[in-house]
């Protein structure tokens, strides 16, 4: 079955964006940075690499890989401790060094299962949540397996008192927003709101004015929503919205003037005069839906946006 049409909405008609493809155009850089670095001489960036990663999802998953090589590619500390780094970055949640091979050889495992369940593919993301979210449900002691991040990292953890908490302790909250709509008949929204090009970012600008694209996003997005609204790192650049009470419209109307407002007050960055943009992808809840689910979708929405145009607002 094809994927659903999208419907673009951009923020206005002044739209001046260099790089229109930007997703296309860095994940093929990606892809050709890693493959050289892994490739020269046979070796693999660490052990297990090709165990864990490239053999269970380069031909089964390439969207799923590419996104493991995208957060390699962002940072230069998971040399130390490449797994760990990978489930913080995929679900907020840090785990101890001891066992993040191993946990991450679980989620490998419980995705394949999900897929075979669910007949289609899981994105690892979605597939390392779940895995900590049944975890969480089924454990007498959930803190012995894994621990929440008690601030986010890649904000400032001084001066950033707006910063949003790491995604996993929010996931309790969105099944309990759910349940709530479900039970109230109340309408219930989410918006994936992802940094555009924030690779480049980092790699021409520095990564401090990486940390500042973040700051300032997080700040206008709190001045904007509601405080009954759950605001969630989701992962790298990416923030989660859970907006009660909200339909589609009126998210999508919310995810366009938090790019309209992105756009023009990043220009005030120091050290980022051309400032930067977001892209937006928006749901409203259905019924069966879970937490994983929304956000594979969203993140499939986000993709295909992007792929097509970014600094704009994406919707089924």
């Amino acid at each position: 079955m094809d994927p659903p049409a999208l419907k673009a909405y951009p923020a206005n008609e002044h739209y001046n964006r260099i790089d229109a493809g930007c997703i296309l155009h860095y994940n093929d850089r990606a892809d050709n940075y890693l493959y050289n670095t892994m490739n020269q001489n046979n070796e693999l960036p660490f052990p297990r690499f090709q165990e864990l990663i490239r053999g269970p999802l380069e031909i089964s998953d390439p969207a799923s890989f590419k996104v493991i090589s995208s957060l390699l590619l962002d940072s230069r500390t998971y040399l130390k401790d490449p797994f760990k780094f990978i489930i913080a970055q995929l679900t907020g949640l840090t785990v101890r060094p001891i066992e993040s091979e191993q946990l991450f050889e679980k989620i490998i495992k419980h995705k394949q299962a999900l897929a075979l369940k669910l007949a289609r593919n899981i994105s690892i993301r979605v597939a390392a949540i779940d895995f900590f979210d049944q975890q969480h449900d089924g454990a007498a002691s959930p803190g012995k397996i894994f621990l929440p991040l008690a601030a986010n990292t890649t904000l400032r953890s001084n001066d950033s008192p707006e910063r949003p908490y790491a995604l996993a302790p929010h996931l309790q909250r969105f099944k309990e927003e759910m349940l709530r709509a479900t039970r109230y008949k109340h309408s219930l929204a989410v918006i994936l709101l992802d940094v555009d090009n924030f690779h480049d970012i980092n790699e021409i600008h520095s990564s401090k004015i990486g940390d500042d694209v973040l700051t300032l996003l997080v700040k206008i997005i709190e001045i904007t929503v509601r405080t009954i609204d759950i605001l969630a790192r989701h992962s790298g650049a990416r923030f989660l919205l859970v907006l009660p009470n909200t339909n589609k419209r009126e998210a999508t109307e919310l995810a366009q003037r938090l790019v309209t407002t992105v756009r023009v007050r990043s220009r005030k960055l120091v050290g980022l005069s051309e400032g930067f943009t977001i892209t937006a992808s928006v749901r409203q809840c259905e019924k069966n839906d879970t937490p994983a689910t929304s956000i594979q979708y969203l993140e499939g929405v986000l993709m295909r946006g992007k792929s097509m145009k970014c600094d704009a607002v994406y919707t089924e």
